[in-house]
């Protein structure tokens, strides 16, 4: 997985120890944030998830040290093809000020535990919004914005964690 450190712009110095031990996805923009993804008030920092590290294999997770490899796959093989291969996955997880993991909110289709995917008439393994990059609270709703999906995503904060 992907390990978070800290770095203090005052003493221009990196911390000795990762702020976050191990991630279980590739993250993308770090927000400090004073709230949880449903508004109760917290001092916490949430990041978007935007692949998954997934055991026994990820093609991430394998190319992550091996920049040839990255290269040289997405030299043979298209695109649209690449990015296919990659299994669909989301997830915001929240972190406390001191690194500990507060929740972890998923959108995998079904695949695990306590995930609503498959009961609401859609296919089992189907994900809404995969690859979320950012989450952005606005009044009553969370917005999810991707790198990779061409629309705008949001979601009821009273729904979220049910």
């Amino acid at each position: 997985g992907v390990s978070i450190l800290r770095y203090d712009l005052l003493s221009n110095q990196m911390d000795d120890k990762p702020f976050v031990q191990v991630m279980p996805g590739t993250g993308d923009n770090i927000k400090a944030m004073d709230q949880l993804p449903n508004g109760t008030k917290m001092k916490c920092y949430w990041m978007g998830l935007g692949g998954k590290y997934t055991k026994p294999f990820s093609l991430l997770n394998f190319i992550a040290d091996k920049p040839w490899l990255a290269s040289l796959i997405l030299a043979v093989v298209p695109y649209r093809v690449v990015i296919e291969l990659i299994p669909k996955w989301t997830a915001l997880a929240v972190y406390d000020e001191r690194g500990m993991l507060v929740e972890t909110l998923i959108d995998d289709g079904g695949s695990s535990k306590g995930s609503k995917g498959g009961g609401d008439g859609k296919k089992k393994g189907t994900v809404d919004v995969p690859w979320i990059s950012e989450v952005e609270p606005v009044g009553d709703y969370l917005y999810l914005m991707s790198w990779y999906n061409p629309f705008l995503a949001r979601i009821k904060k009273s729904s979220v964690g049910k």
